[in-house]
C-alpha cells in the first residue's frame, strides 16, 4: 500500500474518532450533567465538549467513580486528536 493510502486512512480513522466522541457528548455526557444538576454548556460553541467534559469529570470524581461514557468519550478524542495532530506534524515537517 502506499504512503498516501495509509496517511488518507489515519486522517479517516482520526476523524471518525473524534466524530464519535462528539456523539458520545451529545447523547450521554449532557444529559450526565443534567442529571446531577450541573448546566450543559451552549451545543454550537466550539469548545462545549472539552468544558462539559471537565464539568462531568468534576461530577464523576465527587461521585467516586467515573461512568463507561465518559472514559469513552475521553479515549475517543485523544487517539483522534494524536492522530491528526501527528499527521499534521508530519505534513510540516515534510513539506515546511
Amino acid at each position: 500500500m502506499e504512503k498516501q493510502h495509509v496517511e488518507l486512512l489515519l486522517v479517516y480513522v482520526g476523524m471518525a474518532l473524534i466524530a464519535g466522541s462528539a456523539v458520545i457528548w451529545a447523547l450521554f455526557v449532557r444529559d450526565f450533567i443534567r442529571k446531577h444538576g450541573g448546566k450543559p454548556s451552549f451545543a454550537l460553541l466550539n469548545w462545549s465538549p472539552v468544558f462539559d467534559y471537565r464539568k462531568a469529570r468534576l461530577i464523576a470524581k465527587r461521585a467516586g467513580s467515573v461512568p463507561w461514557f465518559l472514559r469513552l468519550f475521553e479515549g475517543m478524542l485523544a487517539a483522534g486528536f494524536v492522530i491528526v495532530i501527528v499527521l499534521m506534524v508530519r505534513l510540516v515537517i515534510e513539506f515546511g
